[in-house]
């Protein structure tokens, strides 16, 4: 087909009691044969989401998490392609109520914050990656491939907006990466 939508959702229960709720919307769009352009964007809701916090201590979250993706492939020709894509992923998360890890075995017991440090957080990485493919011969290759990661590093206290989160994150690259790699297959 041309043109293909999905949307899905799902419910599942957290280990405490919480709920967690995704939804999805997925689409690829085929012009024709030579060009796929595939994009996902996820919405993931928790109310009770259990993480570990360093030594007997774990804490549960309220959080909000998006992730978008956007993939773009072009067949040049048979033996020529090039593609793009994007990933972000941003997670805002407050905390909710703290537990420790019994001495003897047996379920967390709740209790009180271990200390007055916040353990809200928020991340926020993104990923660009540019391919280009040559089939110099039957297995001889030429690939060149260009990457460039971001990450937000967490701060506390502050509660940016998901459309910030990613341009902080394509804006500070921690990285960027050339590739150039020639595979060529000798005869015997």
């Amino acid at each position: 087909k041309r043109v293909w939508f999905g949307v899905d959702a799902d419910w599942q229960q957290e280990a405490l009691g919480g709920n967690r709720f995704r939804y999805r919307v997925k689409s690829t769009w085929r012009p024709n044969d030579r060009i796929t352009m595939v994009a996902n964007i996820r919405l993931t809701e928790r109310d009770a989401w259990l993480l570990y916090r360093g030594d007997r201590n774990f804490t549960t979250f309220e959080s909000e998490q998006w992730s978008a993706t956007v993939r773009f492939d072009l067949f040049l020709t048979a033996k020529q392609q090039f593609g793009a894509a994007v990933q972000w992923v941003g997670i805002k998360a407050t905390e909710d109520a703290f537990f420790r890890l019994p001495t003897r075995p047996g379920h967390l017991i709740e209790g009180p914050s271990p200390d007055a440090i916040p353990d809200d957080f928020t991340i926020s990485q993104a990923n660009v990656q540019l391919r280009y493919r040559w089939e110099i011969a039957p297995l001889s290759d030429l690939f060149v491939v260009y990457t460039r990661g971001g990450s937000l590093p967490n701060q506390a206290g502050f509660s940016p907006s998901f459309g910030d989160l990613f341009s902080d994150a394509v804006d500070g690259p921690l990285a960027e990466q050339l590739v150039v790699k020639l595979r060529y297959r000798l005869d015997n």
